[in-house]
Parts: C-alpha cells; structure tokens; sequence
C-alpha cells in the first residue's frame, strides 16, 4: 500500500470542483435509540458545507430503475469531508436553492486506498 502518492489527484479534483462547483450541504443523520425499547430516541445531524459539483446524468445511463430520470451525480473532494465517508442509508445534500436531495448510492475514487473524490447519486425528496 502507497498512501500519499495521489496527493496531486486529489488537490487537482479539489481545485477543480471549487472553480466549477457550488457551495452544498452534506447532512449526516444519526439516530439514537431511547434507554428502553419503548422510549423514543433522538436524532442528531451534522452538517458540513462542502464545494460539490452537480451533473445530469447521461439519457444513455437512465434506466429507469438504478438511475432514474431528474436523479444528479455529485463530486465532493476527499479533503471536503476528511475521514467521513457519505452514507445511502441516512445522509442527504443540500443544494443552495434548499433543494433537499437524498443519497442513493456512494462511490469513491481510491486508488491504492489514497481517497481522492466522492461521487454520489442523489435524488430530490
């Protein structure tokens, strides 16, 4: 394993989202469950304003299922986030409009495990 060889990727994708890109908010939701099984529980979220970059999807990718049409793909750099990776299961972003959009899947760009970039599919609630 080589950590730190990628350093130029990653400050190159980073520099790059912060010309093209705009402002965002990646939201992490916590559940805690309450003391006792019938106790409610309580939900914290962090957030973290990021430069992301938000793209269409290709019609070729759309079909309809997996990816779906109004879906967007969004690149954050490694370095926006530190050691937090997105979430499907509870994280959303939120776009400067206040648009709310829920995150669908996660990929990262990580060659020899150096982090350089998030890429998530994300969908308007």
């Amino acid at each position: 394993m080589t950590v730190g060889r990628f350093t130029s990727a990653r400050n190159l994708a980073a520099r790059l989202i912060l010309k093209n890109g705009e402002k965002s908010t990646h939201v992490r939701v916590v559940d805690t469950p309450g003391a006792q099984a019938w106790r409610q529980g309580s939900s914290a979220e962090t957030r973290t304003v990021v430069d992301a970059a938000w793209f269409e999807f290709d019609q070729d990718r759309i079909n309809g299922d997996l990816i779906r049409t109004g879906d967007r793909e969004v690149f954050i750099p490694a370095t926006a986030l530190g050691t937090v990776v997105p979430d499907q299961t509870t994280d959303y972003m939120v776009r400067v409009d206040g648009s709310r959009w829920q995150v669908i899947s996660v990929g990262t760009i990580q060659p020899n495990e150096d982090l350089v970039l998030h890429i998530l599919q994300v969908r308007q609630t």
